[in-house]
């Protein structure tokens, strides 16, 4: 199943990254963005859904919810510098 923005939003917000309230906000994208592993730039695209979440992408941040795992967890860190 196709995961929405909304969708998105909510699962990056329930793992503990920024509230991503817009594109604009550069902190919570770009973290969720290299969690999931592509550019700012195209989280932006799937927060305006002008490009559909790669279903993996999708499973992993719904498994990750649904099983109460965090990034942490998984011994991510944000790298220092973007």
């Amino acid at each position: 199943m196709p995961m929405t923005a909304i969708e998105l939003r909510r699962a990056t917000k329930r793992l503990g990254f920024v509230e991503l309230e817009s594109a604009a906000n550069a902190t919570g994208a770009s973290a969720a963005a290299e969690f999931i592993g592509v550019s700012r730039e195209q989280m932006a695209r799937y927060l305006r859904e002008s490009s559909p979440v790669p279903e993996a992408a999708a499973k992993l941040l719904r498994l990750m919810i649904q099983y109460r795992i965090k990034p942490a967890d998984l011994n991510w860190k944000r790298p220092l510098v973007d």
